[in-house]
């Protein structure tokens, strides 16, 4: 059968997460500052996206095309929640390189891309960069598939539950997941931190790109021009992110397709058709 995380252990993980997090804060230099910082971060993060999920559901009410029933009132809620305590994670993580620019200390981060630059080659740095987003894309995978796991199923089984999502679900995983995924952000408190820097500008635009596209993924709506498109960039869209939500052993791609291709584990891109068909199959 194997090792299997079971809901009374991964409650107990998630809660310490949840608030063991929230405790280290008293072992911060200044424990009064980082909770300042703390919850800054998390109310701006829910003053910001939520607002924003709201607008683009409004918005791809009036212009997109409906993918599947819409979600019912009690599942937007759960979703809401299951977001915003992962905006509680991500903030407790946040906390600590922020603080740390705050107070003038060495960071990992620059505003300086030629700080950024390992040698002077712009052609070298640039394939460097190319490589570090891959590999970053390519940890994302592999997490989603270890989640896909009896082992670790328990962490992701709720994101599942939202079998058709809205935008309110594009972050509502358990805090084990919230770890797995923004931990890089604590990076900048290891002390190779110091000599490798990265262009914040630069990162905060991946990150930015990658937090609307995925609010996009989860909307239940499509639009032809952006699916007719993001696919020639192997980039993934709400048509094939659906795929999953409904299959779940398929599309584990989160930013790029191309790892679906690669590992055999991508299916044909949404059809509205075929994959009635399919679900009515299922149900018979």
């Amino acid at each position: 059968m194997g090792f299997v995380i079971t809901p009374k252990v991964g409650f107990i993980i998630d809660q310490s997460i949840v608030f063991g997090g929230f405790a280290l804060g008293l072992i911060s230099k200044n424990p009064l500052q980082w909770y300042e910082v703390f919850f800054k971060l998390y109310i701006g993060l829910n003053l910001v996206l939520m607002p924003f999920a709201g607008l683009v559901t409004l918005f791809c009410k009036i212009f997109g095309k409906r993918i599947q029933d819409p979600p019912k009132p009690t599942q937007y809620l759960k979703e809401i929640f299951e977001t915003t305590r992962c905006y509680w994670v991500v903030s407790l993580l946040a906390a600590w390189p922020v603080q740390r620019y705050l107070n003038g200390e060495l960071t990992a981060y620059t505003m300086d891309l030629k700080e950024s630059f390992v040698g002077d080659s712009i052609i070298l740095n640039t394939l460097f960069m190319v490589f570090f987003f891959l590999l970053v894309d390519f940890h994302t995978y592999w997490k989603h598939r270890l989640l896909h796991t009896r082992t670790f199923w328990y962490f992701h089984r709720n994101h599942h539950s939202f079998f058709d999502p809205s935008c309110f679900a594009s972050f509502g995983v358990s805090p084990f997941e919230s770890v797995l995924t923004f931990g890089p952000l604590l990076f900048d408190q290891l002390e190779i931190a110091n000599q490798f820097k990265l262009c914040t500008w630069l990162h905060g635009s991946v990150i930015l790109f990658f937090i609307v596209l995925n609010i996009y993924l989860h909307c239940g709506y499509t639009f032809d021009f952006i699916e007719n498109t993001l696919p020639k960039l192997f980039i993934n869209t709400s048509a094939h992110h659906n795929l999953h939500h409904s299959k779940t052993k398929i599309h584990f791609s989160e930013l790029l397709t191309l790892w679906d291709y690669l590992m055999n584990t991508g299916a044909t891109f949404y059809n509205k058709q075929e994959f009635q068909q399919k679900l009515e199959k299922e149900k018979s």
